[in-house]
């Protein structure tokens, strides 16, 4: 038999001891996700954004173009869609623009396309466009999908297509309804005109008491395309807000910066696919990831829309919505408060450097809410700046499979959030006036391609 001496057990002790005090300590650093530097995009890279147009008519409205870091090489500029002279952004700027009822294209060159953002703002007291809108500027494509456009006797919508190249577009629209896919006269060859913008009126097509979805395509050309919805009581105005694009039909979507709060919140979830689907809801707020009560699913028949209301599940908390389905599916969330309506759409998880050209405004207060679908904790640098440079930064702490929130300081200030390579992040600002009528939710510019949405395909019969 063979014996161990005394040297040699009280050595392999030492060596199990050390093991576990490795793994301990490997334990408690582990479940934290901290941004891994994200690859700057060539300096040949370009990207393109469409603001849509501002109503001026007793409504304050800005244009927002962010440039955050100086030291980013490259090249901001802005014009109207019709002109031809551009002005530049300064590199590490925040400029803010008096808002006009012509759209407004932002280019960035070069490093630059990888960290820029821009959003239009508009607010009103009164008349049509009552409240508070916000929406981040657009990727002009051939298809986008919008989930939850209303056209009823309290609720009308408007779909702006905007046209950035120097050629005629056409675009086709589909509907999904409560009851299948709508027949909508007018809806298929839409022109648009080169280097300008049309809007179509749901309710030339047609009208509805329950919502509906929209897939918008383009047969010539590419446009950016955005909804303004407003609602009323029948006597007066009650909310304005544009619906941006929700992402691609896929199996599972998250709605981020769902706005707390009192009021009445919307899951719409449309299925453009041949087969009836069910959509299983789950929320995550700051204490976790759960299934609401009795809205823990949503049978959405074969292309068709479906709502189901979460407020009571929310309760009054700031929040994300996750839906997971068999079959591919669009979705958003309609939040109603006591004095506007904001929408907030599906979208990609945040990656690379993404920019909230709008965090604040005079009047209005604004809050960073971030959503962590991963099994770690994630920490978050973000860093809030405003026309004179940074005015606030800090490391959000974002619970795994949780919502943490960050008051954004600063007045008429932006946001730039270092996500790196995280994944499963998402986010968006949630603002609310604060000396009236106002509540908006808007989503981050992300560098184009970080966010691994399928990249686009060639087509010949797109302008170039």
């Amino acid at each position: 038999m063979n014996r161990i001496s005394p040297l040699t057990r009280y050595a392999t002790v030492a060596i199990a001891v050390a093991v576990v005090g490795f793994l301990v300590v490997a334990a408690l650093i582990l479940p934290v996700q901290r941004p891994a530097a994200a690859d700057r995009v060539s300096t040949e890279g370009q990207a393109n954004l469409l603001c849509p147009a501002l109503p001026t008519d007793r409504a304050e409205s800005t244009v927002a173009l962010a440039a955050p870091d100086a030291a980013v090489p490259g090249d901001l500029s802005a014009r109207r869609i019709s002109e031809t002279q551009a002005d530049p952004v300064p590199a590490g700027a925040l400029v803010h623009r008096p808002g006009n009822e012509s759209p407004v294209q932002v280019r960035a060159d070069g490093a630059r396309s990888a960290e820029f953002g821009a959003a239009v703002l508009a607010r009103s007291r009164t008349a049509l466009d009552r409240g508070l809108s916000v929406s981040r500027c657009l990727t002009p494509s051939t298809e986008a999908w919008f989930a939850g456009v209303y056209s009823s006797e309290n609720a009308r919508s408007e779909i702006e297509l905007i046209n950035p190249d120097s050629a005629q577009a056409t675009v086709d629209l589909q509907f999904f309804g409560a009851d299948g896919e709508r027949a909508a006269p007018g809806g298929r060859g839409i022109t648009v005109d080169a280097k300008s913008s049309r809007v179509v009126a749901v309710e030339s097509l047609f009208t509805s008491d329950t919502p509906t979805s929209v897939h918008l395509t383009t047969s010539i050309g590419r446009v950016a395309a955005v909804v303004r919805q407003r609602t009323s009581d029948r006597t007066a105005a009650t909310g304005t807000d544009w619906l941006a694009p929700a992402t691609l039909p896929r199996t599972s979507q998250v709605i981020p910066a769902v706005p707390g709060g009192t009021g009445e919140r919307e899951l719409v979830v449309a299925n453009p696919g041949e087969r009836r689907t069910t959509a299983r809801v789950e929320i995550i707020t700051a204490d976790g990831t759960v299934a609401p009560a009795d809205a823990d699913q949503l049978d959405v028949n074969a292309r068709s829309t479906a709502t189901i209301r979460l407020d009571a599940g929310l309760k009054e908390a700031a929040a994300a919505v996750r839906i997971t389905t068999d079959q591919p599916v669009i979705a958003s969330v309609r939040a109603v408060s006591a004095d506007d309506v904001a929408f907030t759409a599906a979208a990609d998880p945040l990656q690379g450097r993404a920019v909230a050209a709008i965090g604040t405004a005079d009047g209005v207060a604004g809050t960073l809410q971030l959503s962590n679908t991963a099994d770690t904790t994630a920490v978050v640098p973000v860093t809030a700046f405003d026309e004179s440079g940074e005015v606030g930064r800090a490391d959000v702490e974002v619970p795994a499979h949780g919502t943490a929130t960050w008051s954004i300081p600063g007045t008429g200030s932006a946001v730039l959030v270092d996500a790196g390579q995280l994944t499963g992040l998402y986010g968006g600002v949630v603002l609310r006036s604060t000396n009236g009528p106002g509540l908006a939710s808007t989503g981050l510019t992300v560098p184009a391609g970080a966010s691994g949405a399928s990249a686009p395909q060639h087509d010949p019969g797109v302008a170039r």
